[in-house]
């Protein structure tokens, strides 16, 4: 009878706490309804002027960003700057957090720029988050924010610590920051108003279009960003701002950044009636065939193809009509439109004949013929027409414009004269403009035969309806005097110009009320303006030194019979004195002694300009010299004679890059290690046989690196870069040393850097300028390095008199000695061509700094520095600091200290 009671017990409180779950999973699941998570669209304001969407902002702002010329130049710009400081403390956060690298790294981030009350630009950051991620973000930011915070609308904004200004807010799956905390609120407001903005039908659109797997979607909200725009534009001009202000309604183009071309690809779309590119629709497209005739030295051109001049200007004046900017008594509309054309345009270029800019217009006609005889009826008489190198040139009682094709794009261009070159009407306010294109076509120097176009074409569609095109760096002193006077003399501004090679934009029809949209603008750094990194504030410590330039000491100076390729400094252990080995370009090798006596000379197979390096064959005490072609190894004594009877040896496949040897275990016993040109990781001994532990390895990617071995913990580790800057770790057999967490490619200009204290670690810099860490255990940390410019070439240096070691780095006007804990850096004030320059430090407290053939070497020590051209190498011996300086067949030894 018990028995059956507690069972009956247990049975019960099964059933309720079964129960219980089902109800708590219920009042869990309504909660969770509840706050049902956001898309991002519904926390963006509806007055957003751009927007820009990326899959990962911290690979755009690591990665894509700083590799544009652009991009960093565009930061010289006082309030972008101030920005990017805040940005970068921000990723500093980032990198220390894993929950927030995370985020960062995997979640889409969207950026838009809205109108304050204060009639300022604010940026709105948003990241959407999961519900798996929000406990750990919620705990990750309340260590990084400080005490304020200011409940809005049931919503709670805090500000981040430290020096940053921005805020942020967390709800419903939406992370929001921005720097104007009233733009916080504005998104608040739009998150609980239910609305999203891609309610908006032409928004709508557009995103439809949007690629999927691209790095960057741009969206442009026509009528707001060109009313911003007019905050810098002359009153002059502000008529043809208006006429692009009224294009359309939203554009989404997909952005593709390289380093020197920005370039667009998406739709514009135009459900109002009143949008300009409406009077496009359903017109066909013409290809561009007129550019055969512009003058090389153009400077800009709008060109419009549609299906028929009449239908097209009936649409044109009909738009006049309702437009803001009303235009209306085009002249000569008539005449346009029985001139029956399909093609149309404006084009100004630079006439050296003048010496200055003049326009022409371009049409291209259906029937010559039937053009020609409506040319004809609108001169003055018959005797009008002539003929000029075989064209046919005349004058036309025609005052005023093509106005009624864009009352902008040809507002200004008078129509006096006109020309029929090929199947084109050319007209111009004189006969001699139009003696000057057609001298320009007979003597070939036409845009098409120009650099500019054959560039311009890659990234150019050959047709479309509207194509705008300007040779910016050429046009630079029109454009900024379109701008209003206060900018006119903004440095930067004209940098930028001037850096500008040429922009352009197209549209070409589409359905539904789409027009393709595509626009392409190259951008090529001068360096002129000072490229700045981004750092944050309390990383900004630097003195800078200044060193003295001093005349070394010349010890000796020969002459050899000819052109040397490798030239070393060499010490025996047995000897107190350094030798010399000389290698030239007949396969010459030559030894000299420190007083600069040749004690032989010996003919090699081929010559060589790998690392020689001294070795023990014999374990006696007595050292060779061990070097190696593509083709074979040499092992030479120190009376120029091969040692043993394999020497030279030669390779069965081309060695890609010069040998690494080691002593594995300090007992003399040797490994060479050699990539050959089929990518394979060969290990011999000096008796070279293939050692039989040896994992041959391949690579993914050929190298013609050297190959690095450092000692970890007692135990070789080999560092192998590919031609693509990866780096791969091997172990003395072969096999992989460790697991890296990721494959981050390093800088070309960058060293890669092995340091045991405090812990066993690789250092180098990536392409973005990030230092970066590996651990012998695979771990990596990426950090900024502490400097307000654009690092190039980084390696290391140990300092003599306080034997830590140091980075050394270089920028365009800087070099950099930073120490290694990143919390000191001293700088050398150096103007160079960083694309040409190299950093390596030989012996301690010195290094050189190798720009195309000039070497500065610094000694840090005593702040003082020397000059030499052509190649050097360093060692010292006996407390000297000895350099050997070769160039052409001369060679001479130095002293600097």
């Amino acid at each position: 009878m018990k028995k059956n009671n507690i069972k009956k017990i247990i049975i019960f409180l099964s059933i309720i706490i079964v129960l219980f779950i089902i109800a708590w999973g219920a009042i869990t699941l309504y909660k969770n309804l509840k706050k049902a998570y956001l898309h991002p669209y519904h926390a963006i304001p509806e007055n957003a002027i751009i927007m820009v969407k990326t899959s990962s902002i911290y690979y755009l702002w690591n990665k894509i960003l700083p590799e544009n010329d652009l991009f960093m130049d565009l930061i010289n710009f006082e309030n972008l700057y101030n920005k990017t400081i805040a940005v970068n403390h921000a990723d500093s956060i980032i990198r220390q957090n894993s929950d927030i690298l995370e985020l960062f790294k995997n979640n889409e981030f969207y950026i838009s720029l809205h109108n304050t009350s204060d009639n300022s630009v604010q940026a709105l950051y948003i990241l959407p988050y999961t519900k798996l991620q929000e406990k750990r973000l919620s705990k990750s930011f309340k260590e990084y924010r400080n005490d304020f915070e200011e409940n809005y609308k049931e919503t709670s904004i805090y500000r981040f610590s430290g020096d940053s200004s921005a805020f942020y807010y967390m709800k419903q799956g939406i992370l929001a920051i921005s720097f104007a905390p009233e733009l916080l609120k504005n998104s608040i407001d739009m998150m609980n108003s239910g609305k999203r903005m891609d309610e908006n039908p032409a928004f709508n659109l557009v995103d439809k279009t949007s690629g999927k797997k691209v790095d960057i979607s741009f969206y442009v909200h026509y009528n707001r960003a060109f009313e911003y725009l007019k905050s810098y534009i002359s009153d002059e001009y502000l008529s043809l701002i208006e006429q692009l202000q009224s294009s359309s309604e939203w554009l989404e183009t997909d952005l593709h950044l390289r380093k020197k071309i920005a370039l667009w690809n998406g739709y514009s779309s135009f459900t109002e009636t009143e949008s300009y590119l409406n009077v496009f629709e359903n017109q066909s497209v013409v290809n561009y065939n007129f550019l055969n005739i512009v003058p090389k030295d153009v400077f800009y051109f709008a060109a419009i193809s549609f299906s028929e001049s009449s239908t097209f200007i009936k649409k044109q004046l009909e738009l006049s009509k309702t437009s803001k900017n009303k235009t209306s008594n085009f002249e000569k509309t008539d005449f346009w439109s029985n001139l029956s054309i399909s093609q149309i345009a404006n084009v100004i270029y630079y006439n050296k004949n003048a010496q200055t800019t003049s326009p022409i217009i371009i049409a291209k006609p259906i029937d010559v013929t039937v053009s020609k005889e409506i040319l004809i009826q609108n001169m003055e008489s018959v005797s009008d027409t002539s003929s000029y190198l075989g064209f046919t040139i005349g004058k036309l009682n025609l005052s005023k414009t093509a106005r009624c094709f864009s009352p902008e794009f040809f507002a200004n261009t008078d129509v006096q004269a006109f020309a029929i070159i090929d199947s084109f009407l050319v007209f111009a306010p004189q006969i001699s403009e139009l003696k000057y294109v057609i001298d320009g076509i007979v003597n070939v120097q036409v845009f098409t035969e120009t650099q500019l176009y054959s560039e311009m074409s890659e990234y150019a569609t050959n047709e479309s309806n509207l194509f705008i095109f300007c040779a910016i760096a050429n046009a630079q002193e029109q454009i900024l005097s379109m701008l209003k006077n206060e900018y006119q003399d903004h440095e930067i501004m004209a940098t930028l110009l001037k850096n500008t090679a040429y922009a352009g934009i197209q549209f070409a029809t589409a359905n539904n009320k789409l027009m393709m949209t595509s626009a392409f603008l190259k951008y090529e750094s001068s360096g002129v303006t000072p490229n700045k990194m981004l750092v944050s504030p309390e990383k900004q410590l630097s003195d800078s030194l200044h060193f003295e330039k001093k005349t070394p000491k010349k010890i000796w100076e020969i002459n050899v019979p000819n052109t040397i390729v490798k030239a070393q400094l060499l010490t025996d252990p047995s000897e107190d004195y350094f030798k010399v080995a000389i290698i030239d370009k007949k396969a010459n090798m030559i030894l000299l002694d420190h007083k600069g006596t040749k004690l032989w000379q010996i003919k090699l197979k081929d010559y060589s300009e790998s690392k020689i390096t001294m070795v023990d064959f014999y374990k006696n005490g007595k050292w060779q010299m061990y070097f190696n072609s593509p083709n074979r190894i040499y092992l030479i004594d120190k009376l120029g004679r091969p040692v043993g009877k394999t020497y030279p040896y030669p390779f069965r496949v081309l060695a890609a890059n010069q040998g690494t040897i080691i002593d594995i275990n300090n007992k003399k016993d040797y490994r060479a290690f050699f990539i050959n040109i089929n990518r394979q990781i060969s290990c011999i001994d000096l008796n070279t046989n293939l050692v039989s532990t040896w994992k041959m390895h391949v690579l993914n990617r050929p190298s013609n690196h050297p190959i690095q071995a450092d000692k970890v913990n007692g135990k070789w580790i080999l560092s192998i870069i590919d031609n693509e800057e990866n780096i791969h770790f091997l172990n003395i057999d072969g096999i992989p040393a460790f697991s890296q967490q990721k494959t981050i490619p390093k800088h070309h200009g960058s060293t890669l850097s092995f340091l045991d204290e405090p812990q066993a670690s690789w250092y180098y810099m990536s392409n973005s300028g990030f230092l970066i860490k590996i651990s012998a255990d695979g771990k990596i940390v990426e950090e900024k390095l502490p400097i307000n410019d654009i690092p190039y070439t980084f390696t290391k240096m140990k300092c003599e008199t306080t034997k830590n070691y140091m980075f050394v780095v270089s920028s365009d006007k800087n070099i950099h000695l930073i120490s290694t804990d990143l919390n000191q850096v001293k700088t050398i004030p150096h103007n160079s061509n960083p694309e040409n320059t190299q950093i390596s430090s030989q012996i301690p407290s010195v290094f050189t700094f190798t720009e195309a053939e000039k070497n500065t070497i610094f000694n840090i020590d005593n702040q003082t520095m020397y000059e030499f051209s052509g190649k050097v190498d360093l060692l010292k011996t006996n407390n000297v600091k000895n350099l050997i300086n070769f160039q052409g067949n001369k060679i001479s030894l130095w002293e600097i200290n």
